[in-house]
């Protein structure tokens, strides 16, 4: 594993692939029933600002938050792993 470097109002996205080698790193995998958190470092980023610097962070982020990636691909690993 390697560090990734990203602000989290960027859009940076997050593939399967990458919450997969996460998952193999920590000897864990993904089962049906199973619930996600993904830290994704906003709420340390945002917390010390108000409402109106939050939202102009966001808005100099042209809108882009960090995420994990939303296509079938992602939807099926998160959704239905067995």
């Amino acid at each position: 594993m390697h560090a990734v470097s990203y602000e989290p109002v960027s859009r940076h996205t997050i593939t399967v692939e990458d919450l997969e080698a996460v998952a193999a790193h920590q000897g864990a995998d993904f089962k049906k029933g199973d619930l996600l958190v993904v830290h994704t470092g906003m709420a340390e980023d945002i917390a010390p600002m108000n409402a109106e610097q939050q939202l102009q962070k966001m808005m100099d982020g042209q809108g882009g938050l960090i995420g994990i990636e939303g296509n079938e691909k992602a939807a099926k690993v998160i959704m239905y792993s067995a």
